[in-house]
């Protein structure tokens, strides 16, 4: 006998992640942001937060540095698709409290963490280098236009940002030997440090930086929060 039946498959609670690039055209900016990087880390204090052997500077350098008021604008334009996609009615919408995570360490990392701050929903990551050997930027014999590598490893690879799934263990100790742990089953996804490379993300979702594991290595990151504001000032979360 045969019987139809009706079905709907969906995809229920989605995290959302947007990673974009700002490409060739971003060499300029980025050699800016890396110069005033360097000028920050002698006029600012150095700041604790997650990275364990990383320095990190004050926040708001956009209020200080030229590069950093111009990384603002063009991610303050780059989140409002994102954020309409999301349903966050808005009015107002604005990056800012940029800092700066300067990893020159083989063995620094971030530990896991979220960017809860009150106000802001989204969060974000900023690559002016993909990483600078030896004194030479890596960038240099790369097709920046090209997007980095985004993918679902449960080893990530050094130096990898890695976002991890809020129900991973869960998952994973739900799912069998043979079931494919992405997107469903709670593998990390893994995004290699390109110049040019803007990731956006919900400030709950938890993410780590792996150690370089690599000599003469500096690595630089840009973070930064987004704010969205309503009509009268608050904050519209729907």
């Amino acid at each position: 006998m045969t019987i139809q039946v009706q079905q709907k498959a969906m995809d229920l609670f989605p995290i959302p992640i947007s990673v974009g690039t700002l490409g060739e055209q971003s060499r300029g900016l980025n050699e800016r942001l890396i110069t005033d990087t360097w000028r920050a880390m002698e006029e600012m204090p150095i700041e604790e937060r997650t990275g364990i052997g990383i320095r990190q500077t004050m926040s708001y350098m956009e209020r200080n540095y030229d590069s950093f008021r111009d990384l603002a604008s063009i991610i303050t334009e780059y989140s409002k698709p994102l954020i309409e996609q999301t349903g966050t009615h808005n009015t107002d919408i604005n990056a800012e409290w940029f800092w700066v995570n300067v990893n020159e360490r083989a063995s620094a990392f971030h530990m896991p963490h979220g960017h809860q701050l009150d106000g802001y929903m989204w969060t974000g990551v900023y690559f002016p280098t993909s990483g600078i050997q030896d004194g030479i930027p890596l960038e240099e014999n790369q097709d920046l236009d090209e997007m980095t590598n985004i993918e679902s490893r449960s080893q990530p690879h050094p130096g990898d940002l890695t976002f991890l799934d809020p129900l991973q263990c869960t998952k994973t100790g739900a799912a069998t030997k043979r079931t494919d742990r992405y997107p469903y089953w709670g593998n990390p996804m893994c995004i290699t440090p390109k110049a040019g490379t803007i990731v956006m993300f919900p400030t709950y979702l938890g993410h780590l930086v792996t150690p370089t594991e690599k000599e003469n290595l500096t690595r630089i990151s840009i973070a930064f929060y987004v704010r969205v504001h309503n009509g009268d000032g608050g904050t519209d979360f729907g």
